[in-house]
């Protein structure tokens, strides 16, 4: 039986770069704070892309909530770079365990070449040192929906499984 669920293990604890046309330039996420979490992961959602546009990603981190000072990229963490002659509607993932840090809090840093490029990126805590996770949430995050009863089909390699919830 599954006891635990998404919403309790996973935070959406940092501002996000909410989906947006981005002109050439960069945006980032707000810090998640690694003194909550074991991991924390950045997705990256690109819509439309400019004509010949280029997006990228990387992390940075900071001991400074505000990232005004002290911000260092993060060696390793970054994602190859996305280009508008790869098709639009791309997404991209970088996870960090906190191991991996020297600061306290870490960001993501979206920049977008050549022409404005529809761009979103989410951060999500995972493993919180104290559950629920969701205690961390942002105040954008105004709703979450998890089924508890009932049953759940999960499809696995070798066919489909029914469990209980």
């Amino acid at each position: 039986m599954i006891t635990n669920t998404m919403t309790l293990d996973l935070s959406l604890g940092a501002t996000p770069v909410f989906p947006q046309s981005l002109a050439p330039g960069f945006l980032a996420t707000g810090g998640l704070d690694m003194r909550n979490f074991l991991r924390g992961m950045f997705l990256l959602n690109v819509g439309a892309f400019g004509a010949a546009a280029t997006v990228d990603m990387k992390l940075q981190e900071s001991d400074d909530p505000t990232f005004v000072v002290g911000t260092t990229d993060i060696t390793g963490a970054a994602i190859t770079q996305l280009l508008a002659a790869g098709g639009d509607n791309k997404l991209a993932t970088i996870e960090i365990k906190v191991s991996q840090l020297t600061k306290r809090y870490v960001r993501a840093r979206v920049a977008v070449g050549g022409a404005a490029t529809i761009v979103g990126v989410t951060p999500v805590g995972c493993n919180s040192n104290n559950d629920p996770a969701n205690q961390y949430d942002v105040a954008a995050v105004v709703q979450r929906k998890t089924l508890t009863t009932g049953k759940v089909n999960i499809y696995t390699p070798s066919g489909l499984l029914v469990r209980d919830l």
